[in-house]
């Protein structure tokens, strides 16, 4: 019996595309996105708005193809689907062309009904027509987290958790002792990256995240200085900000570290890559260089509350800094590779 059938509704999928979405489209996603926000989210974080929601979703760059997914039970909206990945025009095409991110959301209210495990069969299918053979994406709730392991038989590829500092517990004079003195080296914090050292500024950029670990997740990212112009453009049009502080020794890079501003939501900033050369670690850039952002984005936004930080479990070194810091894990994160001819995922 095939497994739509198993279902005690009548059940279907609509395949469509995210500029086809009617205004019920738009609502049943959105409710359900800001649902599961505050499932995961502590109860005081302010939910993501209906209008960021979608300006943000209808921004996206065109190096990834969405393909979108509306689940329905006897005609009522009970969940929604999304698998995206590179296409040609992205430089990471060849590098993962292979792979697809796959993320099923259903409303709480019908979960545990055999909805999550019906509709993996159909997009397993839609897998093949899309030319990949591994499904990835990240769980955060734990209903999800027993479903990967006991319905799919499949075990995390990478673990890691979502941190959080509040600036009220942050100890400032500790950031202060970061902060190096030295003639022969310096840094500088940008927005936009300027053109005369974007090529030297990728390169650290690829060689800092290729060192990352990344358990047995099949990841692979490289960025060129087409794809941080467009990433600087999208951030734009979504009224975000990247600040980015670069170090350097004798003119040299010599690290780099990130963070991603909303204007929309001024209380929280989240800190993107932080990656130090390998040929000059143990130099306390690394720490020099979180210090002087977070200095720097404190003063420009005084109602900032807190910092928000994904780390992996196995990333020691930034997981040292941080604590020193004051994260505090939020909650944790689950990374997979389910590969279509090993997994149980259903076809």
């Amino acid at each position: 019996m095939d497994l739509l059938d198993k279902l005690k509704c009548r059940f279907s999928v609509n395949a469509i595309s995210i500029q086809d979405f009617t205004e019920q489209n738009w609502d049943d996603y959105i409710n359900l996105t800001q649902l599961i926000f505050k499932e995961t989210y502590p109860k005081d974080d302010p939910v993501p708005t209906y209008e960021s929601i979608k300006k943000e979703r209808l921004s996206t760059i065109d190096t990834y193809d969405f393909h979108y997914f509306m689940m329905y039970c006897e005609e009522e909206f009970v969940g929604y689907s999304v698998i995206y990945h590179t296409n040609s025009k992205s430089p990471n095409y060849e590098v993962s062309k292979q792979n697809a991110q796959l993320g099923i959301r259903i409303h709480p209210d019908h979960r545990r009904k055999g909805i999550a495990t019906a509709v993996l069969g159909y997009l397993k299918g839609k897998f093949r027509y899309f030319d990949k053979t591994v499904m990835q994406g990240d769980v955060y709730l734990e209903g999800a987290l027993e479903f990967c392991k006991k319905v799919l038989g499949v075990d995390p590829a990478k673990t890691g958790d979502e941190n959080r500092v509040y600036l009220k517990d942050i100890d400032w004079d500790l950031m202060y002792s970061w902060i190096k003195e030295d003639g022969d080296d310096k840094i500088e914090i940008y927005e936009i990256i300027p053109d005369e050292i974007i090529d030297e500024f990728c390169d650290v950029y690829n060689r800092t995240l290729d060192r990352e670990p990344s358990g047995d997740l099949d990841e692979k990212f490289i960025l060129t200085p087409e794809l941080q112009r467009k990433y600087e453009e999208q951030f734009s049009k979504n009224d975000k900000v990247i600040h980015t502080a670069v170090s350097y020794h004798e003119g040299k890079i010599t690290g780099i570290t990130e963070m991603y501003y909303d204007v929309k939501d001024g209380s929280q900033i989240s800190q993107g890559l932080t990656g130090v050369a390998i040929e000059y670690e143990g130099r306390g850039f690394g720490k020099w260089l979180k210090a002087a952002l977070l200095l720097h984005v404190h003063k420009l936004y005084p109602d900032l509350v807190f910092v928000r930080a994904g780390n992996a479990t196995a990333n020691k070194a930034m997981l040292s800094i941080n604590h020193k810091m004051g994260f505090k894990c939020i909650f944790h994160r689950y990374d997979y590779n389910i590969r279509l001819d090993e997994s149980r995922a259903y076809a």
